[in-house]
């Protein structure tokens, strides 16, 4: 199992990391094809070649804070698989926001200040 942060802000198509697998065997029995069995909801995509896990679309903690991707290293006939969790963390994207277009309100002349 993994564990990653990722900030709620990546972009389409950028690369979050490298799969790696090893294979004891040598030649064609060691070459290693990566897949997303489970888990990815459009939202992450792995090249079967290179491992990179890319995420798809811009990513928002707001819709979803958490994946739990399931992905598979293959050799054609032995697989593994592997948990993946993912964080999505908050980045500052959001802007403050009155709660009215204006305020308007009385003081008194004669008001203490700080009251």
């Amino acid at each position: 199992m993994l564990d990653l942060t990722v900030e709620e802000n990546i972009g389409d198509g950028s690369k979050i990391m490298q799969l790696t697998a090893m294979d004891a065997d040598e030649g064609a029995n060691a070459l290693v094809t990566y897949t997303i069995i489970s888990g990815a909801d459009d939202s992450f995509h792995v090249d079967p070649e290179s491992g990179d896990l890319i995420a798809t679309k811009r990513l928002d903690r707001e819709r979803r804070s958490k994946y739990s991707l399931l992905v598979r290293a293959d050799d054609g006939l032995q697989s593994s698989d592997m948990r993946i969790n993912i964080t999505v963390s908050d980045v500052n994207d959001h802007i403050p926001k009155f709660s009215k277009p204006v305020y308007s309100f009385d003081i008194p002349e004669d008001a203490t200040p700080g009251k």
